[in-house]
Protein backbone atom coordinates (compact mmCIF):
# COMPACT_ATOMS: atom_id res chain seq x y z
CA UNK A 1 0.00 0.00 0.00
CA UNK A 2 2.82 2.38 0.88
CA UNK A 3 4.49 1.67 -2.46
CA UNK A 4 1.26 2.46 -4.30
CA UNK A 5 0.87 5.79 -2.48
CA UNK A 6 4.49 6.63 -3.26
CA UNK A 7 3.92 5.88 -6.96
CA UNK A 8 0.76 8.00 -7.05
CA UNK A 9 2.55 10.91 -5.35
CA UNK A 10 5.56 10.60 -7.68
CA UNK A 11 3.34 10.57 -10.78
CA UNK A 12 1.35 13.55 -9.50
CA UNK A 13 4.43 15.66 -8.81
CA UNK A 14 6.23 14.53 -11.96
CA UNK A 15 3.27 15.38 -14.23
CA UNK A 16 2.14 18.44 -12.30
CA UNK A 17 2.50 20.90 -15.17
CA UNK A 18 1.25 18.78 -18.05
CA UNK A 19 -1.96 20.61 -19.03
CA UNK A 20 -3.87 17.69 -20.54
CA UNK A 21 -3.48 15.63 -17.38
CA UNK A 22 -4.51 18.59 -15.20
CA UNK A 23 -7.73 19.06 -17.19
CA UNK A 24 -8.45 15.34 -16.80
CA UNK A 25 -7.82 15.55 -13.06
CA UNK A 26 -10.01 18.64 -12.71
CA UNK A 27 -12.75 16.84 -14.61
CA UNK A 28 -12.80 14.22 -11.85
CA UNK A 29 -12.11 16.41 -8.84
CA UNK A 30 -14.58 19.26 -9.45
CA UNK A 31 -17.73 17.09 -9.44
CA UNK A 32 -16.49 15.09 -6.44
CA UNK A 33 -15.99 18.26 -4.41
CA UNK A 34 -19.27 19.70 -5.71
CA UNK A 35 -17.59 22.99 -6.59
CA UNK A 36 -19.53 25.36 -8.80
CA UNK A 37 -17.05 25.88 -11.63
CA UNK A 38 -17.76 27.68 -14.85
CA UNK A 39 -15.43 28.80 -17.62
CA UNK A 40 -15.59 32.48 -18.47
CA UNK A 41 -17.77 32.97 -21.55
CA UNK A 42 -14.95 34.45 -23.66
CA UNK A 43 -12.65 31.53 -22.85
CA UNK A 44 -15.38 29.03 -23.65
CA UNK A 45 -16.08 30.65 -27.00
CA UNK A 46 -12.40 30.76 -27.94
CA UNK A 47 -11.95 27.07 -27.12
CA UNK A 48 -14.90 26.03 -29.26
CA UNK A 49 -13.67 28.02 -32.24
Amino acid sequence: MEHLLHDIWFNFTHNLFKPLLRFLDLGFIIPLLKVKFEFPRVLSQSITL
